[in-house]
């Protein structure tokens, strides 16, 4: 895994750090869209991993026909957790955001580590084989999280993507029953229509909760 640390408006360590992680060439247009949200944040962005691997929670075959899911998330996340110990930032202002199997490692961690306060599911994989039953088993807690999709995600050949909506909504009111402010938004498109987009809409929402 590799880390950039990315600081906005003259961010200090006192203000909101947001993990991200990314594919690479994602970094530039959603560095652009950041300049416009005005309040400062920093954002640490991940990337050099194993997408289909440290992403997941648990092992689960793939609905795609190739192979398994390894479920490395468990320790991706502690990975992550002492990357982000070593900046010394506030560990009450750290968040985490991601988009497909990063949003719903986002959510993940949001739930399994007391270092996040807030997460961004953007577009999140929570088609995901029984994850739905991994959230009800969470504690109580505070915190936020912003939930994505496009409105014609539900609409994909692959029978398991197809329920990706219900799950969300599902999620949201789990989340919700946890204690947790939880939003959900319907964007227009599929889950390849505007991704850095709806990345950018969620981590604008995570700065927004945090100067409440």
């Amino acid at each position: 895994m590799k880390s950039e640390l990315i600081q906005f408006q003259n961010a200090s360590a006192d203000d909101l750090l947001i993990v991200c992680p990314i594919e690479k060439e994602e970094k530039t247009s959603l560095c652009e869209s950041f300049s416009m949200i005005g309040k400062p944040f920093s954002i640490l962005f991940l990337t050099a991993y194993s997408w289909n691997d440290d992403l997941t929670p648990y092992p689960l075959k793939s609905p795609f026909g190739h192979g398994w899911f390894k479920g490395n998330g468990k320790a991706f996340l502690k990975a992550v957790e002492e990357e982000v110990k070593k900046l010394g930032h506030n560990p009450k202002k750290a968040a985490i955001a991601g988009y497909s199997l990063a949003g719903l490692f986002a959510l993940y961690a949001f739930l399994a580590s007391p270092l996040f306060s807030m997460a961004a599911s953007c577009s999140g994989s929570l088609w995901y084989t029984d994850f739905l039953t991994e959230i009800r088993k969470s504690e109580k807690r505070s915190g936020y999280v912003y939930l994505s999709l496009g409105e014609k995600e539900k609409q994909a050949k692959n029978p398991c993507l197809q329920s990706v909506e219900e799950k969300t909504i599902s999620a949201q009111k789990i989340l919700q029953d946890l204690g947790i402010e939880a939003d959900f938004v319907l964007n227009p498109g599929n889950h390849f229509q505007d991704a850095e987009k709806r990345l950018s809409a969620g981590i604008s929402s995570l700065v927004l909760h945090s100067r409440l």
